[in-house]
């Protein structure tokens, strides 16, 4: 082991890197064509506008000179394509010359070229807010023996977009990401996240919308007595009705069977909905039967003439 770290040794190693060092010494000294990729820096965006969409961000240029030239401008210079868009505004096809490349004053590369693209496209608009509405996209199935009642409640139900015009006129709603919800069996809150719109350019004044929906059990009530009322017979005809009265069990949530005690429930028979001149068997249906329906009655049918 000692003998590897000699003086013979480190000698025969110092001489081999400098003789590395002396051939890339002389390569480098060479002309040489060659082509690099440089970022392309864009300054000046007038206040008010933005990209509709993102321009290239690198430009290939060609160009010509020593090696050892090369590498220290690609490398080291900080080499860039610097493009003033102040006064741009709208779609447009900008041709991109040499004289764009930095390159410091009297550096010793020659011959330099835009290889591609020889011109940068971009696409410029003016800012504009847009106040679109929500669709939720959610399901919420109640447990058995449980609905929901009423719509969904949420909040809010449009949101304010900000972007480039060309695309924020494309945008007529948003869109909640799905969500469903099983086994409910009480008022239900939850956020639901919104769809990002069609481009990242798009920006969304909220994220999230509150969603809420109550659930109530189902409940059956009897109700003894209830009036079948008959609507819009013509004033030359007479309705005959037996029984005019019935016994009905009604399901339901429960908070509409409170309305019930103050407003008793009757039945309808509507003579231009309902009448059949071949039939005298007819089910009534529940007046301003909002969530509530009949499940039974009895009898199951009333007798309906017309005189």
């Amino acid at each position: 082991m000692s003998n590897l770290f000699s003086v013979e040794n480190r000698v025969k190693v110092a001489l081999f890197f400098l003789a590395i060092f002396l051939w890339l010494f002389v390569i480098s000294d060479r002309d040489y064509e060659a082509d690099f990729v440089i970022p392309i820096e864009m300054s000046r965006l007038q206040p008010g506008y933005l990209f509709a969409e993102d321009p290239q961000k690198s430009v290939r240029v060609g160009c010509s000179g020593r090696g050892r030239d090369l590498l220290v401008w690609r490398y080291f210079s900080g080499a860039r394509l610097k493009l003033d868009i102040s006064g741009y505004s709208a779609q447009r096809h900008v041709p991109l010359l040499p004289s764009m490349i930095t390159v410091p004053a009297g550096f010793p590369i020659r011959n330099l070229q835009i290889a591609s693209p020889e011109t940068l496209h971009l696409n410029i608009d003016p800012v504009a807010v847009k106040r679109v509405p929500v669709r939720i996209d959610c399901e919420i199935i109640p447990a058995g023996g449980f609905m929901r009642v009423g719509d969904f409640i949420y909040e809010p139900d449009s949101v304010f977009i900000r972007g480039p015009r060309s695309l924020i006129e494309q945008v007529d709603e948003l869109t909640t990401r799905s969500r469903r919800i099983g086994g409910a069996r009480d008022f239900v809150e939850v956020q639901l996240t919104l769809q990002s719109a069609f481009s990242s350019k798009i920006l969304l004044e909220i994220r999230h919308i509150l969603v809420q929906a109550a659930i109530e059990a189902i409940e059956q009530v009897n109700f003894d007595s209830v009036l079948v009322e008959i609507r819009n017979v013509p004033q030359d005809k007479q309705a005959v009705l037996s029984p005019k009265y019935v016994r009905v069990m009604i399901e339901g949530p429960q908070s509409r069977f409170a309305a019930l005690d103050s407003v008793p429930p009757h039945l309808v028979l509507d003579y231009e909905k309902d009448w059949n001149e071949d039939s005298t068997a007819y089910e009534p249906t529940l007046a301003d039967s909002t969530l509530l329906k009949v499940v039974s009655m009895t009898p199951p049918e009333v007798t309906w003439t017309i005189e």
